[in-house]
């Protein structure tokens, strides 16, 4: 079987069901194991590898965001989520073309019912 080669914005192959596996696999192996990822996920490995990353960002930011100051749990999470963040910043180039964090760009109402 040949290889695919994409051309263009490799941002612009993100589907929602991309978004979506990229959701699920992360929160199954952890942050940062891109490579683990991209080798059970058949959708995943298509994408480059380099924008991967900052897809993630954008969702940890949108988690970010949504959780509550008013909530202790919450309040323990935004620590943990903000040095994920700070600890692997997205450059403007590598972040260009890629959603923004908002919540109906990473599953709308069914994030935000659980919030």
């Amino acid at each position: 079987m040949g290889s695919i080669v994409l051309q263009g914005d490799p941002n612009s192959i993100w589907s929602a069901q991309h978004k979506e596996a990229l959701k699920r696999y992360m929160f199954l192996f952890g942050f940062g194991r891109w490579a683990k990822i991209r080798k059970v996920s058949d959708l995943l490995s298509k994408v480059p590898f380099e924008s991967i990353q900052p897809h993630a960002i954008s969702f940890l930011k949108m988690i970010y965001e949504y959780l509550s100051p008013h909530r202790e749990t919450d309040t323990d999470m935004k620590i943990f989520i903000g040095k994920i963040i700070s600890k692997n910043p997205v450059s403007a180039e590598d972040n260009e073309g890629v959603c923004a964090p908002d919540i109906k760009n990473w599953g709308g109402e069914k994030i935000s019912s659980l919030m």
